[in-house]
């Protein structure tokens, strides 16, 4: 769906669906342990922010969301103005994640600066501190390798769920159906199921081998598939964590207890 008819779109459904909604003025991103959570006081249009980090997303947005990520932006357009579900969560990921600066876009278009709460970080910072009696800061003596995980920077589904064709489409449909943006094919039904037919392009345009390629890669996606298989697919980038390695000042009157109980 090009950005076009992303537009058309939005004008078609802004006033069914915004007439009770008030306008976003504020909202906060996330980031909890491997999810990103986005609370807002209103309607939105569209999210989108800038990140250092290899990550692959698990997508966890509503019906009428689509996402979109490259090498260092992640954007999020509400198609539809619905209200985020399951706890505000936009999605889950692997890998690391650190969002430099993000903008929301409120229903009427006014650009809207977010609070970014690295919750993660907070945690790693509080785990580190010890109760010393002389109140000695921890010091970083050196970085060793932790953990080497092997990502995949992606999205383990960007398909755009629950939209309606109110007017005929090219080859005459009219009814709920979903997009497949990587794939440009539209299928019928609010989700893809095995029941999903190719909408919107004459028979004849899937008997090419790239466009029947294509399609048969959108029904693959209602597989079953777990995570260990999309992150075996392809090795992008190795991700070294520090690892912190803490002292402590002991008192020089202080004894060692050894091994067996004695001083």
């Amino acid at each position: 769906m090009n950005y076009k008819t992303q537009r058309q779109l939005s004008k078609l459904v802004k006033t069914i669906y915004t007439a009770n909604i008030p306008d976003a003025t504020k909202g906060t991103l996330k980031i909890n342990d491997n999810n990103l959570e986005f609370e807002i006081n209103g309607g939105f249009r569209r999210l989108t922010f800038n990140f250092n980090g290899a990550i692959f997303i698990y997508n966890n947005l509503p019906d009428g969301y689509s996402i979109k990520m490259t090498n260092s932006i992640i954007s999020i357009n509400n198609l539809l103005f619905k209200r985020l579900k399951n706890n505000n969560v936009l999605f889950e990921y692997d890998g690391s994640l650190n969002i430099v600066r993000a903008t929301a876009y409120s229903l009427g278009g006014k650009p809207i600066n977010l609070t970014i709460e690295d919750n993660t970080k907070a945690e790693l910072i509080n785990n580190s501190k010890t109760n010393f009696e002389d109140n000695t800061l921890l010091l970083l003596e050196e970085s060793v390798i932790q953990d080497i995980s092997i990502i995949k920077k992606g999205i383990d589904d960007d398909t755009i769920k629950g939209l309606t064709a109110h007017k005929p489409l090219s080859d005459g449909y009219i009814g709920n159906f979903n997009y497949h943006p990587k794939e440009k094919i539209y299928m019928s039904g609010k989700i893809l199921t095995n029941q999903s037919k190719p909408i919107g392009k004459p028979a004849s345009f899937f008997k090419l081998s790239k466009n029947k390629l294509n399609l048969d890669t959108v029904y693959k996606k209602t597989l079953p598939k777990t995570s260990q298989d999309v992150q075996k697919t392809e090795q992008v980038e190795t991700i070294i964590q520090p690892k912190a390695i803490i002292r402590q000042r002991k008192k020089p009157e202080e004894k060692t207890r050894i091994k067996g109980g004695s001083y």
